[in-house]
């Protein structure tokens, strides 16, 4: 018997987008504007963490013994 496929779990909202640029013009304080970018970088590593732990068990599951040879085309394109 095939093994069932978990649905990926809902993503995360994504930080808000720091523009630097407005942000110097408007007057804001630098340390919040790089308070602001941090997160914002720690939320992209985070999802580029995330996409690549879901394409490694995409491509487990797609050299599985186990995965019908129907079920390989669908995972295939998921991966691209």
């Amino acid at each position: 018997m095939a093994p069932s496929f978990q649905p990926a779990a809902p993503a995360q909202p994504a930080a808000p987008v720091v523009d630097l640029a407005a942000s110097a013009r408007s007057g804001a304080n630098p340390v919040e504007v790089l308070q602001g970018a941090r997160a914002q970088r720690s939320e992209l590593r985070n999802q580029v963490d995330r996409l690549e732990e879901k394409r490694s068990d995409l491509t487990r599951e797609l050299n599985s013994d186990q995965t019908p040879a129907s079920s390989k085309p669908g995972i295939e394109a998921r991966i691209k």
